[in-house]
């Protein structure tokens, strides 16, 4: 942007130009000011947001590669035995986890993002109570309706620490609880520490 008025200042200090000169000098295109709105947009926008990844436990590693083992070998049983339909649905259970696989996690000036494999979970700022890290709150509890753990643990779940509670969680050990006035969401982000603090930033700003 500073440039298309600098042009401007040296017309008006070294006296007339060329008539095309001025033009382009006074007559910027519209497309270039709305290019150049635009990128200083995004780029104040990606410095306004924090990404995390989701890193995995041992737990999940071992439960995920157990599940798909187990799946993929039931389908092809099942297929060398011409039962291809049925072969099918050990396949759909492995796709189906896959679907649900957390990502990782992104802060942004109103709300949390959990990524998916192709969408992203909104959790917003507004109304948020607290962010807590809470290592292993996740102990002791039960699922009530999700995935336990084929490529995350996600879903709903209750103990007696939480009640009910949502997650989106790959490492169980790493947790953080995001407290609202009517629900309680759990996380396990790369840098709890780090993670709750820059929500608690943008939470004051929002």
């Amino acid at each position: 942007m500073p440039a298309l008025f600098t042009c401007h200042l040296i017309d008006e200090a070294n006296g007339p130009r060329s008539s095309d000169r001025q033009h382009v000098c006074h007559q910027p295109r519209p497309w270039l000011i709305s290019f150049s709105l635009g990128g200083s947009a995004q780029r104040e926008i990606a410095r306004n947001m924090k990404s995390y990844k989701a890193p995995w436990s041992i737990s999940l590693i071992v439960m995920t590669s157990l599940a798909s083992v187990i799946c993929v070998g039931v389908s092809l049983d099942l297929a060398r035995h011409g039962r291809a339909l049925e072969a099918l649905l050990p396949l759909a259970i492995v796709c189906g986890g896959l679907l649900f696989i957390i990502r990782g996690y992104t802060i942004t000036g109103d709300a949390i993002l959990v990524h998916r494999l192709f969408w992203s979970t909104r959790l917003p700022l507004l109304g948020l109570q607290s962010a807590e890290v809470a290592p292993d709150i996740m102990r002791g509890g039960f699922r009530l309706w999700g995935n336990g753990g084929l490529f995350s643990f996600t879903g709903w779940f209750r103990n007696s620490a939480l009640g009910v509670y949502r997650s989106f969680v790959t490492d169980p050990h790493r947790t953080v609880v995001l407290r609202y006035s009517t629900r309680r969401v759990v996380l396990s982000p790369s840098s709890p520490d780090e993670f709750v603090h820059e929500v608690v930033i943008s939470r004051q700003a929002a």
